[in-house]
């Protein structure tokens, strides 16, 4: 068995944890792939993309039990909503917290699991951020990826526009692969 197909078997296992549909992760390696293709990347650069794809997702259930108890029980429901949502967005992530969040629980409760997205909203996400990268690029580096899987990993949630992080990169400082 190839180390591609290891990868990307583990990576079905992380679709299922994080209630996404089968073969996801997959999909985003081959699209990434293909962009690679497209805008010219070298071999090595496309081989980083791929393990990047297969592994970005892997460190979400890290943190699984502190979602679902700081947002409402239920990790997968919060991670559907938040999927979407342009985090760059004050009035985007705003109105998915309020109209979203914690739909199912009684208002008191909705209210202050509102008002805790809110209040700590910004460091939680960096936390988490961190610890899903870190998952990530540690089974890179025990598997010997190269090197450019582990900075690609680093700066998946980078934004061009620098408002992502954990490490606030911008543009073409964010490595291709992460793009």
């Amino acid at each position: 068995m190839k180390l591609f197909e290891l990868l990307a078997a583990l990576g079905g296992i992380t679709d299922m944890a994080n209630g996404q549909p089968l073969e996801t992760t997959l999909r985003v390696s081959l699209l990434g792939l293909r962009l690679a293709e497209v805008v010219g990347a070298s071999a090595h650069e496309a081989q980083t993309v791929a393990y990047a794809g297969l592994l970005r997702f892997l460190g979400c259930t890290a943190y699984s039990h502190e979602e679902a108890k700081a947002m409402g029980g239920d990790d997968i429901a919060t991670a559907r909503l938040y999927a979407p949502v342009d985090f760059g967005s004050l009035r985007e992530l705003g109105a998915a917290t309020l109209f979203g969040l914690a739909k199912e629980s009684p208002l008191g409760e909705r209210m202050g699991i509102v008002a805790t997205a809110f209040g700590g909203a910004s460091r939680m996400r960096h936390d988490y951020v961190v610890s899903q990268c870190e998952v990530a690029r540690r089974l890179a580096e025990r598997l010997g990826l190269p090197a450019g899987v582990d900075a690609a990993l680093a700066a998946m949630h980078e934004r061009y526009d620098g408002e992502g992080g954990p490490g606030g990169l911008a543009g073409e400082s964010i490595p291709l692969a992460a793009r």
